[in-house]
This record gives structure tokens, sequence and C-alpha cells, in this order.
């Protein structure tokens, strides 16, 4: 049982919170209107007190695209004027697997968002590597996945609520009322205990993960779920390791949102 608390607990860490790196958000509620509707969105540019600019512009709802062999950077520019967003394109990286501004995209979509709008275009033109998009901030980049990837950022993980141990509480009192019935109606019979014996409380220690092991677990559970070739020990550049009941993650943004959610620039 405490290895399924364990388990659980792990897990909530490891499931994407709001991810915006190619995995949009999956409301499909019907929009108010078209384009810029109810003007520009205004995010916080840290995201620490609230949504960034290019989370609101990735959530926001559009009405309808109708596209037929439609160039790329015009789909760009149809970004650019979806809120007050940078809108950043990588041409070199596209131009290494075929893409460039004239690429044709054809698209039909109603009741959508602009991140899926997006995602669907770049899934679209992807063919030899994927090409993703990816909000941070007050930007949104579109390159290919290895481009994106490039550059590993440091983010400390407090998982100190995770290793915490839940104890089974064995050994509890047993009630026994026929106790208080015995020896007679006078008060001055001896006191009887209705609780039974305690037993021992030294609880089921033999079969606890030890705090090496559970920090052990938990990194391979990191790393076998999260982007596995990205890891050092896959071939990968990434790192992670324990300290103080810390989580030291050195990855690509793409593995921390996986983790720790929407991502933060310092």
């Amino acid at each position: 049982m405490k290895q399924l608390v364990l388990l659980l607990a792990i897990a909530s860490l490891v499931v994407p919170a709001g991810a915006f790196a190619q995995a949009p958000p999956g409301s499909d509620n019907p929009p108010p209107g078209s384009g810029l509707q109810g003007g520009p969105p205004a995010g916080d540019p840290s995201g620490r007190h609230g949504p960034t600019a290019s989370q609101l512009v990735l959530r926001k709802k559009v009405e309808a695209v109708d596209w037929e062999d439609t160039p790329l950077e015009d789909v760009v520019e149809w970004l650019k004027e979806q809120g007050p967003v940078n809108v950043v394109v990588r041409w070199d990286a596209l131009a290494n697997e075929g893409i460039d501004e004239g690429t044709p995209v054809t698209l039909s979509l109603k009741q959508t968002s602009v991140a899926k709008i997006l995602a669907e275009t770049l899934e679209q033109i992807s063919e030899t590597e994927t090409v993703l998009f990816r909000g941070v901030g007050n930007t949104i980049k579109i390159s290919t996945k290895t481009d994106l990837n490039r550059k590993l950022y440091v983010r400390v993980y407090d998982i100190s609520d995770i290793l915490v141990r839940v104890p089974d509480f064995t050994g509890a009192p047993q009630v026994d009322l026929t106790r208080s019935q015995s020896g007679g109606g006078g008060g001055g019979g001896q006191d009887e205990n209705i609780f039974g014996d305690e037993g021992d409380d030294d609880g089921d220690e033999g079969d606890e993960l030890e705090y090496d092991e559970r920090i052990a677990a938990l990194i391979e559970l990191i790393q076998t779920t999260v982007e596995p070739e990205s890891w050092l020990d896959m071939g990968g550049r990434g790192t992670v390791m324990a300290f103080n009941k810390m989580l030291v993650v050195r990855n690509s943004i793409e593995v921390h949102e996986a983790i720790g959610g929407p991502f933060v620039l310092d």
C-alpha cells in the first residue's frame, strides 16, 4: 500500500501540466468570434503571476480558418496578428528540411484555437523531422525539434512531498465494551480497561523503500517516461540528480514543461 501511494505521488509529478510545446490546450469550446475578439490578450511577461502573453494567444479561440495552398509566411503573418507576441521562425533550420516561406499550407478548421491551428499546420509540413512551436514568455518560436531542444536549462524541483512516508498505523487499540459491564454494579470494583492489547507499533518497515531507493525510483520513472532519448544514459545530453530532497534537472524546455508545467525564463 505504501509503495502504491509513493508511485501515485510520483506520477503526479511527471504528468504534463499545461505544456505548450506542440501540445496545445485541449479546450474546444466554441469561440465568441473570429480574429482578435475582444482585443488582444495581455499576459504576464514573467509567467509568475498568471498566464504569459504567448499562452493567452495560443489559447485564443478562432471561429474558422480556410486556407488552400497558402504560403507558410502568410500563416506566420496571421499568427502575428493574433496578439501582442513576438513570432520567431528559424528559417535556416527549416530550410535544412526543405521548408521555406513559400511552403504551401492547406487547412480548414472550425471552432478551434490558435494552438490547434498551429499544431495542424506544422504537422502538415513536417516530413523528415518534426517541426514544432514553443511559447515561452511573450515569444512563440517555430523550428525543428532538434533546434528547439538544442539549448538546455537547469531547474530545481522540490520533491520533499513526494518522498514523505505514509504510515500504515498498524496495531491500533481494540475496543471491548463487554469489559465495562463486568465487575458488578458497585463503584468499588477494579477498573476495567475497555481497550484491548494495543499490539506492537513497530509497523511493517521491511517493505518500505528507503530514501535512496525512492529517489532512484523517481529518477528512473522520469527518465523512462519523459523524452527518454534526451537523457545522458540514453545518448542524450540531459541530466538529473538528487540533492537534499531536491531534483536538479538539466534538459530542454520541452522536458521541463513535461515535468513542471509551463516554462518560465529567469
